[in-house]
């Protein structure tokens, strides 16, 4: 009956939101260093469980609540963490504008909290090509941004070119100095850089 309908929508409404809340231990109060990321990659994964069925409006809706439990771990540079929270990026994205509305805009769409996390998540972007710094983090936020809206990628362009062409030195650099000897491998076994430059070279096809 509809109105069994509607009291089934509101407690599983309910169950939606007492889920999201129980991550914020994890997403917002826990600190991100080597001994935690384990808990906390696991419960970006449970995010990205949570949100893979939801709809555009469950997603404009929530975007706020969604902003706060990415915020901590946007900012860490860690791949672990920016990997586990980018299908909740990409799914966030798809109902954001390409790019920040001007003043002039704020008061069409979209609304203030969407509007805020398409701001915070430009700053990133914005400061870590600036200073070279939180590299993963501005990539992985532009390919989830990208995804469904690759205009994104058009006011990053020379910015993504300068990346490539310093990266790519630095990799080739390493491998070809005279007598340089060959690295150990990394613990987790990705070069970094080489991780980075593959990362703008994905970004660069898709532009292209």
């Amino acid at each position: 009956t509809p109105l069994y309908s509607s009291a089934a929508s509101d407690v599983y409404k309910r169950q939606v939101q007492v889920r999201l809340a129980i991550l914020q231990r994890a997403l917002i109060h826990t600190d991100v260093t080597e001994q935690n990321l384990g808990p906390i990659a696991n419960a970006l994964a449970t995010l990205d469980v949570i949100s893979r069925e939801k709809s555009a409006s469950w997603f404009q809706t929530h975007i706020a609540q969604l902003h706060k439990l990415l915020e901590k771990s946007l900012g860490s540079d860690k791949p672990a963490l920016l990997d586990a929270a980018r299908p909740v990026l990409e799914r966030m994205f798809s109902v954001l504008p390409a790019a920040p509305p001007s003043d002039e805009e704020k008061s069409e769409t979209p609304s203030d909290e969407q509007a805020a996390f398409c701001t915070f998540a430009e700053g990133i972007i914005q400061e870590g090509f600036k200073n070279g710094t939180n590299l993963y983090s501005v990539l992985t936020l532009l390919a989830a941004w990208s995804h469904d809206r690759k205009d994104v990628l058009d006011r990053y362009l020379a910015q993504l070119i300068k990346l490539l062409t310093k990266l790519t030195k630095e990799h080739l650099g390493a491998a070809l100095a005279p007598g340089a000897t060959s690295p150990a491998p990394p613990a987790n076994g990705a070069d970094p850089t080489l991780k980075l430059l593959l990362m703008v070279l994905e970004l660069s096809l898709i532009h292209i």
